[in-house]
């Protein structure tokens, strides 16, 4: 495989999960009362951090500890100030064979973070919550409970898994533009 195309292939596997992501992200911070208007899904563009008096909602930002922790940067974490806990999410878009090993490595790849800040914040609980979906639309076991402990509408797997659907289309014109330009 050509550098320029495993590049590519990177790029379109983290904005698939990025797509995703997003509207989790919405549909948190409408549900906390942190976002005001629902945008359309693609145009959605989510603030690093929001914040009231009762939650924190980071995107892609790095949760700060006193030790280095090798993975500090879930694609979503949320802070409930009063009930001191977390939620960590970190969406995965696997082959249909990989689901289960995917859940299983988000869980583990975020038990450093979720122990530190368990220590450094004292939070009575940070739980790690893989949102998994395959490539072909496959829901991983998880999701739909997960997705319902968010405060969230079961709808929003079918609105994530039509968004993710979508971005190979368009990385398949950019993969033969790449492949032209090589």
């Amino acid at each position: 495989m050509s550098l320029n195309r495993a590049r590519f292939l990177r790029t379109k596997s983290i904005s698939t999960d990025n797509a995703m992501a997003k509207i989790y992200h919405q549909h948190i911070a409408l549900n906390l009362g942190l976002g005001k208007v629902k945008m359309i899904n693609h145009l959605y563009m989510p603030e690093t951090i929001m914040e009231d008096q009762h939650y924190q909602l980071y995107w892609d930002n790095p949760i700060i500890t006193d030790r280095p922790v090798p993975h500090n940067m879930p694609d979503i974490a949320v802070f409930f100030k009063i009930e001191k806990k977390a939620i960590l999410l970190d969406v995965k878009i696997p082959v249909d064979d990989n689901m289960n090993r995917a859940y299983t490595e988000k869980v583990e790849k975020y038990r450093d973070l979720a122990f530190e800040m368990r220590e450094i914040y004292g939070f009575q609980s940070v739980i790690v919550m893989p949102l998994i979906i395959s490539v072909n639309g496959l829901v991983e076991i998880h999701l739909a409970e997960n997705t319902k402990k968010l405060g969230l509408d079961t709808s929003i797997i079918s609105a994530a898994h039509t968004r993710h659907n979508h971005i190979p289309q368009y990385g398949m014109i950019q993969l033969f533009g790449v492949h032209l330009g090589e």
